[in-house]
């Protein structure tokens, strides 16, 4: 799902729901999400942003995460699984 420009503009000052869970390692903390995260809901998910795939390449997660249409059930599992919290 790709936001539509209307679909961004109507996200504007949403907020994403924080992902965090029983046991958390490591709690990353961002302020003030944008547009496409406020339309699709996940954190971090403009395409191009490098959050997820610097997690991977950092060897804290099992795989790159694409959040750009939304979090995944299965990639929110991930995350917590390993003890990774976002809000």
């Amino acid at each position: 799902m790709r936001p539509t420009p209307a679909e961004l503009r109507a996200s504007y000052g949403r907020t994403v729901p924080d992902l965090v869970g029983p046991g958390v390692r490591l709690l990353i903390v961002g302020i003030n999400p944008g547009l496409w995260s406020g339309a699709t809901g996940a954190h971090f998910a403009r395409p191009g942003n490098r959050f997820y795939p610097a997690l991977h390449a950092a060897g804290l997660t099992g795989h790159s995460i694409d959040a750009s249409a939304g979090l995944p059930d299965a990639d929110r599992a991930h995350l917590l699984a390993r003890g990774l919290g976002i809000t």
